[in-house]
């Protein structure tokens, strides 16, 4: 088990944002625009890019709606170098 998964960091994570399950565009959006905002806020992207990963795009992203996650971890990382 990892750290993150230790530290129930998904779990707190997924506890304060709440995302409409029918709408895979707005969990989506909730993906990118957090791992945006969190970048800012921590300087790089690979801090934020398995915060955001655990908390919202594998249980619901990867695991509730089936999605890729190659393309979805590239989208992460594309998000979160963009936003540096």
């Amino acid at each position: 088990m990892g750290n993150f998964a230790l530290a129930r960091v998904g779990k707190a994570d997924n506890e304060l944002i709440t995302i409409p399950l029918g709408l895979s565009v707005v969990a989506v959006a909730a993906y990118c625009i957090g791992i945006a905002l969190l970048t800012v806020i921590m300087g790089n992207a690979f801090a934020a890019f398995p915060i955001m990963t655990a908390g919202i795009s594998l249980p619901i992203i990867v695991g509730y709606m089936g999605s890729n996650l190659a393309i979805m971890s590239a989208i992460g990382m594309m998000v979160g170098f963009a936003a540096h």
